[in-house]
């Protein structure tokens, strides 16, 4: 009560939220699957108590395979690899288009953020995953 004279008070525009639902890459289904046939006998066998870490590790290799490929160990290697067979590895854009095809977040916020700011929009992206938002710096940085 005693600051209130004092806060500097700004007229907010309403906060709007949209959810958008965004489909895998062929490139995320194909790791998804991997993932599932992988620990298929952990699956298999259901939430005993022994078997809750093996499943709850699945869990969080898959969200991490939705959320973008590169945060799955050995997987960026692999992708930049077979993004060679469809893209020069000598142009410019090389890595990044790679990271942006790899993922549908990213395919969605690259086609989203250009239209974002030239509308004079500002935006703020969250994520539970602190190395989703590395990735999504070095997305930026290039960007």
């Amino acid at each position: 009560a005693i600051l209130k004279p004092m806060m500097l008070q700004k007229k907010l525009a309403p906060k709007e939220e949209t959810i958008i639902e965004v489909e895998l890459t062929n490139i995320q289904k194909k790791y998804y699957r991997a993932i599932l046939e992988k620990n298929f006998s952990f699956l298999a066998k259901g939430a005993g108590q022994a078997n809750v870490p093996n499943l709850l590790n699945t869990m969080m290799e898959l969200r991490k395979c939705c959320n973008h490929p590169y945060l799955i160990k050995g997987a960026e290697e692999k992708i930049l690899e077979d993004f060679k067979e469809v893209y020069s590895p000598t142009a410019v854009d090389f890595h990044l288009q790679a990271m942006i095809q790899s993922a549908g977040k990213l395919v969605l916020i690259d086609k989203l953020l250009p239209k974002m700011k030239a509308g004079g929009h500002k935006v703020l992206i969250f994520s539970q995953m602190v190395r989703c938002l590395d990735i999504l710096e070095d997305y930026l940085i290039q960007r």
